[in-house]
This record gives structure tokens, sequence and C-alpha cells, in this order.
């Protein structure tokens, strides 16, 4: 597998999995479930992770896709400037959920209420 196969294979994840983990989210808040609540925030963990290979694989993939037919450079540009804003966010929220692992018991949920910052 080349870079642009991993990148179309998995960019589906993060879109989907935030879509699901949203869902899975509201109904938590709504039911007021705390196991639930923690289930759909490790999803929101996990999609936030795979974002990692989709954002590293995405440069190889320019380079190849940008010498294409009909490939519009101003797409791939704004393509591009999206994903790195979006990577920089994740980023922020992964450190500064470590950053304060010691001053808060449940880093994780630190991580999760800034995450809840952002999205909503």
């Amino acid at each position: 597998m080349n870079a642009p196969h991993i990148h179309v294979a998995l960019t589906h994840i993060p879109v989907i999995g935030i879509i699901f983990s949203g869902i899975l989210l509201l109904i938590a808040f709504l039911t007021m479930d705390k196991k639930w609540q923690r289930v759909s925030y490790w999803f929101i963990f996990f999609v936030a992770i795979s974002t990692i290979p989709v954002y590293l694989s995405g440069e190889p993939t320019e380079e190849i896709i940008e010498k294409l037919a009909g490939v519009s450079e101003s797409y791939i540009e704004e393509h591009e400037t999206i994903a790195l804003i979006s990577f920089i966010t994740m980023l922020y929220h992964l450190k500064s959920s470590f950053v304060h692992s010691h001053t808060t018991s449940n880093s994780i949920g630190s991580f999760f209420s800034r995450c809840k910052q952002v999205v909503f």
C-alpha cells in the first residue's frame, strides 16, 4: 500500500467515527449514563488518534495527486489548510491532557472536556 491508498482508506475513520461518537455521546448525556459517556469519550479518543496516519499520509498523497489531469491546485491547498488546523487542534488537546495528568485524576477526562469545548 502506498500513501494515497492509506490516506483514502483511513480518511473515513475520523469522518464516520466522529459522527458515531457524537451521537453516542449525546445519547449518553441525555440518559445521564456515566458508563456510556466514558465509552463515547474513548471512541472520540481513538478517532482523534486515527487522524495521525491520515494527516501524515496527506503530503505524499498530494505529490502524486497534483500530477493528475483535472486536479485543482487551489482545492488541494484548501484541503491541506483545513487538515493542518484540525491536526494541530487534536495535538494541542492531546498534549494538554498529558500535561495536566499530574494535576487531575483523569487526564483522559480533561482531554475530552477540551474536545467538547472545541466541538460544541
